[in-house]
């Protein structure tokens, strides 16, 4: 499963640094669940994913 990119922009009069250091940022996160019976039959799960960003 994967979300689509997500944009965001560093407000320059609340975060003057990050506005400058950065600016606008895109992150994407994929990732998955997977539900297994352990050996009494009872759901285990676990999650899969990886935060990818990158300044804009």
């Amino acid at each position: 499963m994967e979300n689509t990119d997500r944009d965001f922009s560093f407000n320059q009069s609340l975060n003057e640094n990050w506005f400058f250091a950065v600016g606008s940022t895109r992150s994407n996160v994929p990732g998955g669940v997977t539900v297994v019976p352990d050996a009494d039959g009872e759901p285990r799960g676990g999650l899969d994913y990886q935060a990818d960003g990158v300044a804009t």
